[in-house]
């Protein structure tokens, strides 16, 4: 797994559930990559709005698409995220 496992009880909550689709997990941040691997079968849908440009490149796509990847990130892929079954 990542790093996030090590975090306190997370190990626990997986064994239960790894999300609900009837969940959204809101990202407010900058552009995802949604073809990234990490995000490979993640429910994202991409809300036009301030800062949710879909040209941004570079460091700004970068961090957005990291920040989606820890929530959403498949546990199968490269990153395993914290509640992957959701929707964002």
């Amino acid at each position: 797994m990542s790093e996030l496992s090590a975090i306190p009880g997370l190990a626990g909550l997986w064994r239960l559930t790894t999300g609900d689709d009837r969940i959204t997990v809101a990202v407010v941040d900058g552009a995802v990559d949604t073809d990234h691997p990490a995000l490979a079968g993640a429910d994202i849908t991409r809300v036009q709005g301030a800062g949710a440009a879909a040209d941004v490149t570079g460091r700004k796509k970068a961090h957005g698409t990291a920040v989606a990847s820890v929530l959403l990130g498949r546990h199968d892929g490269p990153v395993p995220g914290v509640a992957p079954g959701c929707r964002e």
